[in-house]
């Protein structure tokens, strides 16, 4: 048992208005719109953009609670996708083929590219020298647009023989999906970018042939691009080689509408849309996949009768957000670690699991934890941008339940200014995290 003194006051935090796991809120009274939105994307778990028809882009810095109208006054298009790669470089697409950027938040936007000819369906940007844009142009065809640090920066790339309706990329020549249906045939791919020895260098390999079965949305994970989803008619496939090889969530539900997922130090979770009603949820470890084919009810109280069109997650530090946008202004969130301690993110590993902060005091704070086998582990305290601020070594963790008394600065006399910070306790790849806030 490890007893150390401490000289701050500590205090749980509780980000938002809370939630708990299995329980999405309806934030859709918060937007300021009414319009249909088409398209979200987060950057963290804060702060993110809805976009829509009518030229409508809202955001929010605060989870969704308050947001911000961002449109411009001369922009009445419907806007079909939006993606951010930081806080102030996104860029949105619009169904009269036009690509926006901006490089301040959402402040200004200027126009990019522009053929009314095309339509655009969705964006995917991986850098401010590397994205795509696909959708449909005249004839039933598909079109393909792509970003490079060549002038103009958006180039006609390719055409296909249908329109395209998803596209990702996690960056580089090859990392490139897309979906789209052959349109006779009755067969619906996933295709790769792949290079090729004759002109024009590069082909299109299918990596998922799917009979009669539309596949309705596609991600990977930003963090660790390994590891991706795929919503279909017929259920929810995965990958964890990049792309290559995609497999099928053992019985998960049918007629899977948008996919979302989100990895933190190798710890994975996943949502799936289903049937416009039904929220499903996975967690589990990159390196085992047993965990992924566990997929339970999240919610299956959200309105059916909304058309929901888009979803996105982010967050920082083991805590994440998710998002859903749809019609007539609808966003709905669920976030996990920022409510209870045994819901955090990080807790989804194997060796560690219901962590709990009991008996804080002006002097101590009281650890409570339960491990699946006798390991070694340690305490270590990080600040809101990762830096960390101490540590300290708990020694060898008996298998099951342990109490832990810590002195935070761990003996170095560095004590913590007020703020906010993460405890996480480290067991090899395992890791539980806790935000708290020092007040004094």
């Amino acid at each position: 048992m490890l007893a150390k003194a401490v000289n701050f006051v500590i205090i749980l935090l509780f980000i938002g208005t809370g939630t708990v796991l299995g329980d999405w809120e309806d934030l859709s009274s918060f937007t300021g719109t009414t319009e249909d939105l088409h398209g979200v994307s987060f950057v963290n778990e804060n702060l993110g953009w809805a976009v829509g028809d009518q030229g409508t882009i809202i955001t929010t810095t605060d989870g969704g609670y308050n947001w911000t109208d961002q449109s411009m006054d001369e922009m009445s298009d419907k806007i079909t996708e939006v993606d951010f790669i930081n806080s102030t470089d996104g860029w949105f697409c619009t169904s009269e083929g036009e690509i926006y950027k901006t490089d301040d938040g959402g402040e200004n936007w200027n126009l990019e590219f522009s053929d009314d000819t095309y339509y655009f369906t969705d964006i995917s940007i991986h850098s401010a020298i590397d994205g795509w844009v696909v959708g449909g142009a005249p004839g039933y065809h598909g079109i393909m647009i792509r970003l490079t640090q060549s002038r103009p920066a958006w180039r006609v790339n390719c055409g296909t023989g249908t329109p395209l309706h998803d596209i990702y990329t996690y960056g580089g020549n090859w990392n490139v999906f897309i979906t789209y249906d052959a349109y006779t045939g009755g067969h619906y791919y996933i295709k790769r970018r792949q290079p090729n020895h004759l002109p024009p260098y590069y082909t299109w390999e299918a990596v998922l042939d799917l009979y009669q079965a539309d596949i309705h949305d596609l991600t990977f994970s930003e963090n660790n691009p390994n590891f991706g989803w795929a919503a279909t008619e017929i259920g929810s496939y995965y990958t964890v080689d990049g792309g290559n090889n995609w497999s099928i969530i053992a019985d998960s539900p049918g007629d899977q509408i948008l996919v979302s997922c989100y990895e933190y130090n190798n710890f994975m979770v996943a949502w799936s849309l289903q049937n416009y009603d039904t929220i499903y949820f996975t967690k589990g470890t990159g390196i085992e996949i047993e965990p992924w084919e566990d997929w339970v009810v999240d919610d299956d109280d959200i309105p059916g009768s909304t058309l929901y069109r888009s979803m996105d997650c982010g967050g920082t530090n083991g805590t994440v957000s998710a998002y859903i946008v749809g019609s007539q202004g609808t966003v709905l969130k669920t976030a996990i670690g920022t409510d209870t301690l045994g819901e955090t993110l990080s807790t989804f590993g194997h060796l560690i699991s219901d962590l709990q902060v009991t008996g804080v005091t002006s002097s101590s704070l009281s650890i409570r934890l339960n491990s699946a086998s006798a390991v070694d582990a340690g305490a270590l305290i990080y600040d809101m941008t990762g830096r960390l601020m101490s540590s300290v070594n708990l020694g060898f963790i008996p298998a099951g339940s342990s109490t832990y008394n810590l002195e935070i600065n761990s003996g170095s006399g560095r004590t913590l200014p007020v703020g906010v910070y993460y405890l996480a306790i480290d067991v090899g790849n395992d890791r539980v995290s806790c935000p708290f806030v020092v007040i004094n």
